[in-house]
């Protein structure tokens, strides 16, 4: 009896673990439905025109996305490169995806994808990618918000939001219940990029930032923030982004880059070839020079005598 029973329990855990790996190894899709009455023109406009990302595959619209969701979350991964296709597992509402294979606890999953549907407006597409890529950076999936961090998420939300229901947030795929209105820019809460159904001007909360954890290539300067309030000890000042997005808590009022975008790194280095080609031809310059000096000294020289 009791080697039957130990063979049940083995035989449990053994279905338990399979079940576990099966689990881990299914497929998860984030799917955005196309919003009704939503506004982009002032998150989109944000955004300065220049700002770009490169982004493997993806449009202008959607490298102007990344440009803004890089400014704050500077991913130590890059995301998987961008698919339009015209329909979105058969439904026209459809006109976002982020899937995903999760990987083992804590780590990145082990495939990605983004797609985004085919014939969008750039004010759409724009959002489409802010929206998914925040997906990418963990939230609402199994390898974004810890428990660990998740009061803290919603501390900062309710120091973001007045007037804020008993319960809410609720943070689910998406922050799939929240009530109020946002504290610094008036809008309410149900207009947040990572609500299921947006409605009105879309912008982004600080605290959308702080549910994203994927590791960043470098540390963030101090917490997400709308206010000074929101921060305290080393980083006591919240230096403002645009009007739609938050701030980070900073040291100084020395104002963070923003955006940032890959033209930082490209200036850098046309800055360096700059130089480096202008020494060049400083170079070839006193060495033409030194060769026409000697020739001319050679020149003058009286015939049969050489200037050793």
């Amino acid at each position: 009896m009791g080697l039957a029973r130990c063979v049940f329990v083995v035989a449990a855990a053994a279905a338990a673990s399979a079940a576990a790996v099966e689990k881990k190894n299914e497929k998860r899709t984030m799917r955005l439905m196309r919003p009704q009455n939503l506004m982009v023109t002032q998150l989109f406009n944000d955004v300065p025109a220049t700002a770009n990302f490169s982004w493997p595959g993806a449009r202008t619209a959607a490298q102007r996305g990344k440009a803004l969701v890089y400014t704050y979350l500077n991913f130590e991964d890059d995301p998987p490169p961008v698919s339009y296709e015209n329909v979105l597992e058969g439904n026209q509402n459809i006109i976002g995806l982020y899937t995903y294979f999760p990987g083992q606890p804590g780590e990145p999953p082990i495939s990605e994808s983004i797609t985004i549907k085919n014939g969008l407006d750039s004010e759409l597409e724009f959002y489409v990618a802010v929206h998914e890529l925040l997906h990418f950076g963990g939230f609402g999936t199994t390898h974004g918000l810890p428990a660990a961090t998740r009061a803290a998420t919603e501390s900062l939300f309710r120091s973001e939001f007045a007037g804020v229901a008993q319960g809410d947030p609720v943070v689910g795929a998406h922050w799939d219940s929240v009530s109020g209105t946002h504290i610094r820019t008036g809008k309410s809460a149900e207009a947040e990029v990572m609500t299921p159904s947006i409605g009105g001007d879309a912008f982004l909360a600080a605290a959308t930032l702080k549910a994203c954890t994927r590791k960043l290539k470098t540390a963030n300067p101090g917490n997400y923030c709308i206010s000074d309030d929101m921060c305290d000890g080393e980083y006591s000042v919240c230096m403002l982004g645009q009007s739609t997005t938050p701030g980070h808590c900073n040291g100084t009022h020395v104002d963070v880059e923003w955006p940032h975008t890959d033209g930082d790194d490209d200036a850098f280095l046309a800055i360096v070839i700059s130089a480096c080609v202008l020494v060049v031809f400083v170079m070839i310059g006193i060495m033409i020079s030194w060769v026409e000096t000697s020739y001319s000294v050679y020149d003058r020289l009286p015939p049969g005598k050489m200037n050793l």
